[in-house]
This record gives C-alpha cells, sequence and structure tokens, in this order.
C-alpha cells in the first residue's frame, strides 16, 4: 500500500510542489535539473512518529 500524504502527520510531495514551484523560475530551474524529478511521477516524504517514509511512484504504463 502507498500511503498518501494524508496519512503522515508531516509530509511533502513532489507533485504538491511541482505546482507551486511554476510560480517561481529559480525553483522551476532547480527541478528541472532535479534526476529524481524527471524519472518519478511523484515522490512522497513523510514523517509518522519515528519512522520516515521516502516513497517513489513511477507508472510504467505512461505512453
Amino acid at each position: 500500500m502507498l500511503a498518501e500524504p494524508y496519512y503522515y502527520s508531516n509530509a511533502w510531495a513532489l507533485s504538491q510542489y511541482k505546482e507551486t514551484a511554476k510560480e517561481d523560475e529559480n525553483a522551476w530551474d532547480e527541478l528541472e535539473r532535479s534526476i529524481i524529478a524527471n524519472l518519478a511521477d511523484d515522490v512522497v516524504v513523510g514523517i509518522k512518529g519515528k519512522k520516515v517514509d521516502i516513497v517513489v511512484k513511477k507508472d510504467f504504463d505512461k505512453n
């Protein structure tokens, strides 16, 4: 089961960051240079208690 950001007490998601980075040219330039941002469909980093999860999502069925 892949946890969504709302599952965690604190979370960051690449998909959400992409939306805000569109408004900041420097942030968007950094994002375009990111290897993980170019390979993954989404990345979720979440904290729940003393546990940190990093989930990289990639859909291989896309054309």
